[in-house]
């Protein structure tokens, strides 16, 4: 106890601290560096062990975003350093691309008091689900639809729901039919984001 409050009295403060909590990912989004390299990538997550020896700075930390290149529901331990993070008195978040959440994980997500639950998309239509391989946008529609049903049944406003939208340059007509896409489903925040992605012989190589 005494250590930990030590940690936390020389640490600074911190607005934010991204976790990788796997770099497993049940899709193959063609954008996405886990796809090129999928050949010699690296699978694994992130023990619990390692998880709580960070949890020193989470006392002076506002938000804990657990999220990399995997799909962060594939660590089956994501619901025990959930709530590590949230018992530190942090905010908490992160992506997903909601292909394996169900009513008793959005349950779960709901009760433990997580702050952000966002979804990853990459169009519109169609478009999405031939960009990110193994996903499906009206899966996600759905899940958010059923995010917001729980979260109306059990009386919480938590998780806030986010949009990680991902704009490639062969798709820029379509972010003007993403607000009419996400009308009606209680949708937050949109973050529009752009990936460069300079394949160099340090990138072939997951550590």
């Amino acid at each position: 106890m005494l250590g930990k409050w030590f940690d936390s009295f020389l640490l600074p403060p911190l607005g934010w601290i991204q976790v990788e909590v796997t770099s497993h990912c049940n899709a193959a989004c063609v954008y996405c560096p886990r796809t090129v390299y999928r050949d010699i990538w690296l699978n694994r997550n992130l023990s619990f062990s390692t998880f709580e020896r960070l949890s020193s700075a989470f006392g002076n930390t506002k938000m804990i975003f657990l999220q990399g290149w995997g799909e962060p529901f594939l660590n089956p331990e994501l619901m025990q350093m959930i709530q590590v993070a949230k018992d530190a008195g942090c905010k908490v978040g992160t992506t997903t691309n909601g292909m394996l959440l169900n009513e008793k994980i959005v349950s779960q997500l709901v009760k433990s008091g997580m702050d952000v639950l966002a979804f990853s998309l990459a169009g519109v239509d169609e478009n999405n689900d031939a960009l990110r391989r193994g996903t499906r946008m009206e899966n996600v529609l759905g899940q958010i639809r059923l995010l917001n049903k729980i979260k109306k049944y059990l009386g919480k406003e938590q998780p806030a729901v986010h949009i990680a939208y991902m704009l490639l340059r062969s798709r820029l007509d379509d972010i003007e039919r993403l607000p009419l896409l996400l009308q009606g489903l209680a949708v937050s925040q949109v973050v529009v984001s752009t990936l460069d992605f300079i394949p160099c012989n340090s990138s072939s190589h997951s550590n």
